[in-house]
């Protein structure tokens, strides 16, 4: 089993007072495909100037069984961050992932968690690899 990475997704989310300002950021919604020992995160970004960046969480597990969302369940780990989609997360191994993202609001916090999706990285080695056998030797007649 590979390592995790030391930066685990906090658990649970603090509460927040109700005179603290909440974000207008819709919630993403993410498209997640494979890549080179990771994946690619796309997503609409919003409009509106309180948008700092995404965060994006994965969780490493072959169940087909998606996990709850981060903060109610450990192991999810945080992936990256980034301001443009597609955003590339390179994480080392092609073990297939359950990825989440969040806008991050630069006045007011995060929105809530995105859908989540299953993902699992391309090994660059496998793929190069022909598993086709040669055609069988024809005798000479």
């Amino acid at each position: 089993m590979a390592s995790q990475p030391a930066n685990p997704i906090a658990s649970p989310t603090p509460s927040v007072s109700a005179t603290a300002c909440k974000t207008l950021l819709p919630t993403p919604i993410i498209t997640v495909s494979p890549g080179t020992l990771g994946y690619l995160v796309s997503f609409k970004k919003p409009l509106s100037q309180n948008f700092d960046n995404i965060e994006i969480a994965d969780f490493v597990s072959e169940s087909q069984m998606q996990p709850s969302l981060p903060g109610t369940v450990q192991g999810w780990r945080q992936a990256g961050f980034g301001e443009s989609s597609p955003v590339i997360i390179t994480r080392g191994d092609a073990l297939q992932r359950w990825v989440v993202a969040r806008f991050q609001d630069s006045n007011c916090g995060a929105t809530e968690w995105s859908n989540i999706v299953k993902v699992t990285g391309i090994d660059p080695v496998a793929a190069a690899t022909d598993n086709t056998p040669p055609a069988p030797i024809q005798g000479a007649r």
